[in-house]
């Protein structure tokens, strides 16, 4: 797990954008973490999945952050697959 002080450590008083989405495909997500911290990133947040209840949903992001302090998140999934709703 992520230290808690070192994940909440951000300046919501900078200017520019809060952060940006990446979605990538969900064989790419674990090695693209492994990357952005090979070039100097860090993870800020321990991987979240969507629904841990269900093994058929598969959906996780991640919070990270670049070396220049810009804040980014990964989808292992499409917007709509990780949000929509199942009716029975």
């Amino acid at each position: 797990m992520v230290d808690r002080e070192e994940r909440h450590k951000v300046d919501f008083s900078r200017l520019g954008i809060f952060h940006f989405c990446v979605q990538l495909p969900k064989e790419q997500f674990a090695s693209a973490i492994k990357r952005v911290e090979e070039f100097g990133g860090k993870v800020r947040m321990d991987i979240h999945r969507y629904h841990p209840e269900d093994d058929s949903k598969q959906a996780q992001m991640v919070y990270l952050e670049d070396p220049f302090g810009n804040l980014f998140e990964f989808y292992s999934h499409s917007y709509e697959d990780t949000y929509a709703s199942d009716y029975e």
